[in-house]
């Protein structure tokens, strides 16, 4: 089909609104489950939430100047070009660093360095399940993006023991103490590790919409492997063009030539409303945005591994931005078929005060409450639930931090109880200013934080703990 040339006024308009979004360039890993935290919901995370399990990346990385972006040269910008920068030194690690300062912000090292553990950022984030992988089989991996800019990616598995080895070898306690030669030893100690395990790609790429699983759209792929680092690894290009990059005369191929098919009308109409009609190439509403879409593969276990922990990494090189993002996933290598899908490892949460003890189900509160069903788009066909998000919210400080969207809100009991609850103390202080006022109000507080408080000090209505104002 032929596509609409860009006026002059437009291309310069275009161009202006993707340098003007630059900084907001985020993407993160979202199967298997990441040590950032990134999970196949995370689209759904309002923009600061998603920003902190994103920012695991370098915003400088070219080759010569900034003109000469990573994926002009796949795999071969380092973390030796990272630190020796003219203009910024930065860490580049295979996990990827929320602060590019130092090792010890980078996920693995210091932060979620057991098996299943998650950051974020400089917190602790959920505990969770990996998957475990058959030597030989296909599995599939997943990455979303906030911002588009174009290149491509890989796969690359470490054992866990060597990527846990690197660092007793190589780094000083605390990890801040290390000398740049320590340092220098332990970064091609990690890299090495990765880049001798790049995983090949299955001849399979498509794109899911949020996380619906039956609304699929089935890619062409495009892989790269000449030129590349390690010699002859295959990177997989963005199937998604960003603004301008082909008809601004760079390489790619446009949006609709990249589709083989639909899965349904309704996913297709939802492309069409994102990447724009098949008369455009890379300047639909959304090229630059695609957040509502994972990037998904398949990629090729290889039959030769010994089988135990691991650790996978995704790295992707930019084409259109002078940047690179890598974040990690742990893995099990099994001789055995196992299951591909990353749980989260649930637990009851408990709330104690000095007097009494409270239990929180998942799906029944005290008063009777029945949490509903989640819609598809939250619960991904019943792999989350309500107690996960109220969790998950927990880990950001606030257990209430969902009930922002109305998905969650009018379908949780957690909500809902927390809403009369807070109804019901605002009624209760109108008349009685006395400490049994203030311990109704110690229990909100509890509740909402997830944090013991041994004594009760001027508490009252209109305060604000986290985001709950009670």
């Amino acid at each position: 089909a032929g596509r609409n040339d860009l006026s002059p006024m437009t291309t310069a308009m275009v161009v202006l609104l993707v340098l003007v979004g630059h900084a907001a360039g985020h993407a993160m890993l979202t199967v298997p489950h990441s040590k950032n935290n990134g999970y196949p919901g995370s689209y759904a995370l309002d923009r600061s939430a998603y920003y902190t399990t994103a920012s695991w990346w370098l915003d400088r990385a070219y080759f010569g100047t900034p003109e000469v972006t990573p994926w002009m040269r796949p795999g071969h910008f380092s973390w030796a070009d990272a630190r020796d920068l003219a203009d910024v030194s930065q860490t580049f690690h295979p996990c990827g660093c929320y602060n590019p300062h130092g090792v010890q912000f980078c996920a693995g090292v210091e932060l979620a360095q057991g098996f299943g553990e998650t950051s974020m950022g400089p917190f602790a984030g959920p505990k969770v399940l990996p998957p475990q992988w058959h030597l030989g089989s296909q599995q599939e991996t997943a990455f979303n993006l906030y911002a588009n800019h174009g290149g491509g990616y890989v796969y690359m598995l470490c054992k866990r023991s060597d990527f846990r080895q690197c660092q007793k070898d190589h780094l000083s306690e605390p990890i801040r103490s290390s000398t740049r030669e320590q340092l220098d030893a332990y970064l091609k100690c990690i890299w090495d590790c990765f880049e001798s395990n790049v995983l090949e790609f299955a001849d399979s790429q498509w794109l899911e919409y949020q996380e619906q699983r039956d609304m699929n759209v089935t890619m062409k792929p495009s892989s790269r492997s000449e030129g590349t680092f390690p010699a002859q690894s295959s990177w997989r290009w963005i199937p998604i063009p960003d603004t301008t990059q082909i008809t601004g005369g760079g390489d790619g191929v446009c949006s609709w030539d990249a589709v083989e098919s639909f899965s349904n009308d309704e996913v297709k109409q939802h492309f069409t409303e994102d990447f724009g009609t098949d008369q455009l190439c890379d300047t639909g509403p959304k090229v630059h945005n695609p957040n509502n879409w994972q990037v998904k593969d398949k990629v090729i276990v290889p039959n030769d591994l010994p089988v135990g922990e691991y650790v996978l990494s995704w790295r992707w090189d930019c084409y259109m931005a002078d940047q690179i993002w890598s974040n990690c996933a742990d893995v099990e290598i099994t001789n055995s078929p196992g299951s591909q899908t990353t749980t989260i490892a649930s637990s009851t949460a408990t709330t104690t005060t000095e007097s009494t003890t409270s239990s929180t189900s998942a799906s029944t509160s005290s008063s009777g409450c029945v949490d509903g069903e989640l819609p598809t788009e939250w619960s991904q066909s019943g792999r989350f639930d309500c107690n996960y998000f109220r969790e998950r919210g927990a880990a950001y400080t606030n257990p209430l931090a969902y009930c922002a969207h109305a998905a969650i809100r009018d379908t949780c009991c957690f909500c809902q109880s927390s809403l009369r609850q807070r109804r019901a103390l605002r009624r209760g202080n109108r008349g009685n200013h006395g400490n049994h006022g203030n311990h109704g109000m110690l229990a909100l507080i509890q509740n909402a934080t997830g944090t013991k408080v041994s004594k009760v000090t001027k508490v009252k209505s209109g305060d604000t703990v986290g985001d709950t104002e009670l």
